[in-house]
């Protein structure tokens, strides 16, 4: 439903006519997990902008199968969010299942591999 146009006498500006969506950054949550000897940050935002959607995001130091750079920022819907519990079995799952991946199988092969190239 969109605002209404007003005058706001607090800031002096006119507001449009669009939905806002405030977001309140203390209801997101950070977990640390170390996912095959890699150090992940997780950033779990429920119900992102009132929406049915949970954010998560991932960090880490180096790549890991659902990304090259170590970042992540994915969505997912409360319902399919409820059949893991926790945004971090979620996750660990999520990079148990990437981790199958023939492009992930080669990169841990390849990493304990020197290269002279």
């Amino acid at each position: 439903m969109p605002a209404r146009a007003s005058k706001s006498k607090e800031h002096g500006f006119v507001v449009g006519c669009f939905q806002t969506f405030p977001t309140k950054l203390e209801d997101h949550m950070t977990h640390a997990i170390v996912w095959d000897g890699i150090a992940v940050s997780i950033t779990h935002t429920p119900n992102w902008l009132n929406s049915e959607f949970h954010h998560v995001e991932l960090r880490a130091n180096e790549r890991l199968p659902v990304t090259e750079t170590g970042y992540r920022s994915h969505f997912i819907h409360q319902d399919e969010f409820t059949h893991f519990g926790t945004a971090t079995a979620f996750v660990e799952q999520w990079l148990d299942e990437a981790a199958k991946s023939p492009d992930w199988i080669r990169h841990k092969q390849d990493s304990r591999q020197l290269s002279l190239f």
